[in-house]
């Protein structure tokens, strides 16, 4: 997967001979793989858009593959077990034998009786707990103890767990044992890095709009722009805004956006009317439903999930809300199925 590494501000890990009662450290800036090769322990915070669910699933890879450097190499080995709080908003945390219910899906149910309990025990684990402000406030107070049983029952486990700040601060789980790190906004040096990475990892798309041979002079197109436009530098901080740059760019080949509603509404056009349009794709002409309906099916579906706290919605549940909306929209006959998956 396309990845750069990212910078946090971080607290320097204490060596062996330092006492807890002496000074405590200043934070320092440093490289996310840094900040997590010096504990067992971290929590990463960081604003939406950030990166924190992409580094959590390149750490999964990583540890899958066995490709670890540098102030990482020690993690090669490792079984990672990734769980999106997201997913259990509606149910309670995982137990042990749970942790891959739903990321590995059916394949959890091939696993050897006890053999999640095992890779626990054994300190070749690494726990991945993404999103906990996607959980409510109440919600959110089971997430503690979650995490002390398990570290209780299996403590030589890593765990990285993220977070936006406002959901938790810094010292949230200081008496666990985990040290802080706060994910940072990209450098131009980080963007042109993002950038270069979108673009090749583009290349082998079916979709692209133009030869691959003609990418670098997209590419070059953006950076130029970039170079040229503050506004335009200071969207691209964030991996999230910086790729919607980047898709945008390629998609457009004109005047980019001047500020961040104008990005999403861009974005918007973009992936509602004018991609499927223009790939000739088949259902697209068979549900007329114009920009302001599709609009306003995603509004329906935003303020459910707003409403009720959530980051996600099951599809039957969404099925039913896409279903009263479409019902009452005039000369729209599709269904609301035929909708969803248009």
């Amino acid at each position: 997967m396309a990845y750069i590494s990212l910078s946090v501000t971080a607290t320097r890990a204490r060596s062996a001979h330092e006492s807890w009662h002496d000074a405590p450290d200043e934070p320092a800036t440093m490289r996310a793989e840094s900040a997590l090769g010096q504990g067992r322990r971290t929590l990463l915070r960081g604003e939406a858009g950030g990166g924190k669910s992409t580094l959590l699933r390149w750490l999964a890879i990583r540890a899958a593959r066995g490709e670890f450097e540098g102030e990482l190499a020690e993690w090669n080995g490792c079984v990672p077990f990734l769980v999106k709080l997201r997913s259990y908003a509606d149910r309670d945390l995982p137990r042990p034998e749970q942790l891959l219910d739903l990321t590995a899906g059916a394949l959890s149910r091939l696993m050897p009786p006890g053999w999640a309990h095992r890779q626990l025990a054994s300190g070749h684990a690494m726990l991945l707990v993404d999103g906990v402000d996607e959980l409510t406030g109440a919600q959110r107070k089971a997430i503690r103890p979650w995490l002390r049983g398990l570290l209780a029952e299996f403590p030589a486990i890593r765990v990285v767990i993220t977070s936006r700040p406002s959901a938790a601060r810094s010292s949230w789980l200081e008496e666990e044992g985990f040290a802080p790190a706060f994910l940072e906004r990209m450098t131009p040096t980080d963007t042109r890095a993002l950038v270069e990475q979108w673009h090749e990892a583009i290349r082998s798309s079916p979709d692209l709009p133009c030869p691959p041979e003609q990418l670098p002079v997209v590419q070059e197109r953006l950076m130029s722009h970039l170079d040229s436009a503050p506004h335009l530098r200071s969207l691209a901080a964030t991996p999230l805004l910086a790729s919607m740059l980047c898709a945008l760019n390629l998609d457009r080949a004109a005047q980019l956006p001047p500020d961040r509603m104008g990005l999403y509404a861009a974005a918007l056009e973009m992936l509602l009317e004018r991609r499927d349009a223009e790939r000739v794709i088949p259902s697209y002409g068979e549900v007329r439903l114009d920009r302001s309906q599709k609009v306003q099916v995603l509004q329906e579906l935003a303020w459910r999930l707003s409403m009720t706290n959530r980051v996600e919605l099951g599809r039957p549940a969404a099925l039913a809300w896409v279903e009263k909306v479409v019902a009452a929209m005039p000369r729209v006959t599709a269904t609301a199925r035929r909708c969803w998956t248009t």
